[in-house]
Protein backbone atom coordinates (compact mmCIF):
# COMPACT_ATOMS: atom_id res chain seq x y z
CA UNK A 1 0.00 0.00 0.00
CA UNK A 2 2.96 2.44 -0.60
CA UNK A 3 2.12 3.64 -4.41
CA UNK A 4 -1.24 5.13 -3.18
CA UNK A 5 0.46 7.26 -0.09
CA UNK A 6 3.34 8.15 -2.83
CA UNK A 7 0.94 9.10 -5.17
CA UNK A 8 -1.04 11.45 -2.29
CA UNK A 9 1.72 13.32 -1.31
CA UNK A 10 2.89 14.34 -4.84
CA UNK A 11 -0.56 15.57 -5.66
CA UNK A 12 -0.67 17.64 -2.65
CA UNK A 13 2.83 18.48 -3.28
CA UNK A 14 2.76 19.20 -6.96
CA UNK A 15 -0.45 22.17 -6.32
CA UNK A 16 1.01 23.71 -3.59
CA UNK A 17 4.82 23.82 -5.05
CA UNK A 18 2.60 25.69 -8.07
CA UNK A 19 1.05 28.21 -5.81
CA UNK A 20 4.25 28.93 -4.09
CA UNK A 21 6.42 29.74 -6.86
CA UNK A 22 3.03 31.12 -9.10
CA UNK A 23 3.93 29.05 -11.53
CA UNK A 24 3.96 25.07 -12.77
CA UNK A 25 5.61 22.47 -15.25
CA UNK A 26 4.98 22.43 -18.47
CA UNK A 27 6.32 19.55 -21.11
CA UNK A 28 6.94 20.52 -24.61
CA UNK A 29 7.36 18.45 -27.79
CA UNK A 30 8.45 19.91 -30.83
CA UNK A 31 8.15 18.36 -34.04
CA UNK A 32 10.35 20.76 -36.61
CA UNK A 33 12.17 21.52 -39.13
CA UNK A 34 15.40 23.54 -37.24
CA UNK A 35 14.00 26.58 -37.66
CA UNK A 36 14.28 29.13 -40.41
CA UNK A 37 17.29 29.53 -43.17
CA UNK A 38 18.62 32.44 -45.32
CA UNK A 39 17.15 32.31 -48.98
CA UNK A 40 18.19 33.83 -52.03
CA UNK A 41 15.23 36.04 -54.08
CA UNK A 42 18.01 38.83 -55.69
CA UNK A 43 21.10 40.44 -54.54
CA UNK A 44 19.00 43.38 -53.89
CA UNK A 45 16.46 41.27 -51.56
CA UNK A 46 16.97 39.46 -48.43
CA UNK A 47 14.85 37.05 -47.65
CA UNK A 48 14.30 33.83 -45.06
CA UNK A 49 12.15 30.82 -44.83
CA UNK A 50 10.58 29.25 -41.97
CA UNK A 51 8.32 26.69 -41.28
CA UNK A 52 6.07 27.34 -38.58
CA UNK A 53 4.03 24.77 -36.46
CA UNK A 54 0.88 24.08 -35.33
CA UNK A 55 0.56 24.68 -31.63
CA UNK A 56 -2.07 23.12 -29.41
CA UNK A 57 -1.46 23.22 -25.53
CA UNK A 58 -3.85 21.71 -22.81
CA UNK A 59 -3.29 21.45 -18.67
CA UNK A 60 -4.47 22.36 -15.57
CA UNK A 61 -3.93 25.85 -14.80
CA UNK A 62 -0.56 26.24 -12.12
CA UNK A 63 0.11 22.97 -12.41
CA UNK A 64 0.94 21.30 -15.43
CA UNK A 65 0.81 22.05 -19.43
CA UNK A 66 1.89 20.12 -22.40
CA UNK A 67 2.41 21.91 -25.35
CA UNK A 68 2.75 20.15 -28.67
CA UNK A 69 4.05 21.87 -31.73
CA UNK A 70 3.27 19.10 -34.71
CA UNK A 71 1.70 19.04 -38.32
CA UNK A 72 0.09 21.16 -40.27
CA UNK A 73 3.18 23.53 -40.98
CA UNK A 74 2.80 27.23 -42.24
CA UNK A 75 5.69 28.48 -44.19
CA UNK A 76 6.95 32.04 -43.67
CA UNK A 77 8.43 33.74 -46.17
CA UNK A 78 9.61 36.76 -44.93
CA UNK A 79 11.71 39.32 -47.70
CA UNK A 80 13.38 42.87 -46.87
CA UNK A 81 13.49 45.64 -49.48
CA UNK A 82 16.33 47.99 -48.41
CA UNK A 83 16.16 50.13 -51.93
CA UNK A 84 12.40 49.82 -51.40
CA UNK A 85 11.64 48.35 -54.79
CA UNK A 86 9.53 45.91 -54.47
CA UNK A 87 5.04 46.77 -53.56
CA UNK A 88 4.21 42.85 -53.77
CA UNK A 89 4.91 39.39 -53.43
CA UNK A 90 2.49 36.91 -55.36
CA UNK A 91 3.76 33.06 -54.29
CA UNK A 92 2.41 31.16 -57.53
CA UNK A 93 2.96 27.43 -56.71
CA UNK A 94 4.13 25.53 -53.61
CA UNK A 95 5.37 21.94 -54.12
CA UNK A 96 5.85 19.37 -51.28
CA UNK A 97 7.63 16.54 -52.25
CA UNK A 98 8.43 13.63 -49.59
CA UNK A 99 10.92 11.06 -48.88
CA UNK A 100 8.93 8.72 -50.35
CA UNK A 101 8.11 10.17 -53.46
CA UNK A 102 4.65 11.70 -52.65
CA UNK A 103 3.89 15.49 -53.65
CA UNK A 104 0.99 18.04 -52.61
CA UNK A 105 0.74 21.32 -54.25
CA UNK A 106 -0.78 24.50 -53.77
CA UNK A 107 -1.17 26.10 -57.20
CA UNK A 108 -3.42 29.26 -56.19
CA UNK A 109 -2.06 32.65 -56.15
CA UNK A 110 -1.41 34.93 -53.19
CA UNK A 111 -0.49 38.41 -53.25
CA UNK A 112 1.19 39.96 -50.04
CA UNK A 113 2.15 44.00 -49.56
CA UNK A 114 5.06 44.98 -48.47
CA UNK A 115 4.97 47.11 -45.81
CA UNK A 116 7.09 50.27 -44.40
CA UNK A 117 10.01 49.08 -42.18
CA UNK A 118 13.07 50.41 -40.39
CA UNK A 119 15.36 51.00 -43.60
CA UNK A 120 13.20 49.86 -46.28
CA UNK A 121 10.32 47.36 -47.09
CA UNK A 122 8.98 44.19 -45.55
CA UNK A 123 6.56 41.60 -46.44
CA UNK A 124 5.35 38.00 -44.45
CA UNK A 125 3.76 35.84 -46.48
CA UNK A 126 1.97 32.94 -44.41
CA UNK A 127 1.28 30.50 -46.26
CA UNK A 128 -1.01 28.12 -44.22
CA UNK A 129 -0.65 23.90 -44.21
CA UNK A 130 1.96 23.84 -46.82
CA UNK A 131 4.05 20.97 -45.04
CA UNK A 132 1.13 18.26 -43.66
CA UNK A 133 3.42 15.52 -42.13
CA UNK A 134 6.57 15.66 -40.17
CA UNK A 135 8.81 13.82 -42.54
CA UNK A 136 12.20 14.79 -44.92
CA UNK A 137 10.83 16.93 -47.59
CA UNK A 138 11.47 19.41 -50.54
CA UNK A 139 10.10 22.57 -50.69
CA UNK A 140 9.74 24.59 -53.57
CA UNK A 141 8.21 27.84 -53.62
CA UNK A 142 7.53 30.07 -56.88
CA UNK A 143 6.24 33.37 -57.52
CA UNK A 144 7.22 37.04 -58.43
CA UNK A 145 8.06 40.25 -56.76
CA UNK A 146 6.47 43.66 -58.32
CA UNK A 147 8.22 46.67 -57.94
CA UNK A 148 7.27 50.22 -57.98
CA UNK A 149 7.56 50.38 -61.98
CA UNK A 150 5.30 47.10 -62.48
CA UNK A 151 8.22 45.22 -63.31
CA UNK A 152 8.11 41.88 -61.93
CA UNK A 153 10.72 39.77 -61.15
CA UNK A 154 10.60 35.94 -60.37
CA UNK A 155 12.02 34.14 -58.07
CA UNK A 156 11.91 29.96 -57.14
CA UNK A 157 12.80 28.84 -53.50
CA UNK A 158 14.23 25.65 -52.69
CA UNK A 159 14.44 23.85 -49.18
CA UNK A 160 15.95 20.67 -50.64
CA UNK A 161 19.64 19.60 -49.00
CA UNK A 162 19.61 22.23 -46.42
CA UNK A 163 20.31 21.84 -43.42
CA UNK A 164 18.11 24.09 -41.53
CA UNK A 165 15.26 21.76 -42.64
CA UNK A 166 15.69 18.61 -42.35
CA UNK A 167 13.20 16.87 -39.43
CA UNK A 168 14.16 16.47 -35.55
CA UNK A 169 12.16 16.14 -32.53
CA UNK A 170 12.99 18.08 -29.17
CA UNK A 171 11.15 17.32 -25.62
CA UNK A 172 11.79 19.11 -22.63
CA UNK A 173 9.72 19.37 -19.00
CA UNK A 174 10.97 22.56 -17.49
CA UNK A 175 9.21 25.51 -14.79
CA UNK A 176 7.46 28.21 -15.67
CA UNK A 177 6.03 31.20 -14.68
CA UNK A 178 2.64 32.94 -14.73
CA UNK A 179 2.96 36.39 -15.58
Amino acid sequence: MRWPKIVLIILTLFPAFSLVTCGGFVQVHRYDFGGQGDVALDPQVEADLWLWPTERTWGVPWIFQRKIFSAPYTARLQVWDEQSWCLRLTVTDVLVTYADGTQERQRDSRVFDFTNWAGGLRVYALIPDVVTRHAEHELVITGYLTGCDREQMPFTVRTHGTPDFQSHLESSIDHYLID
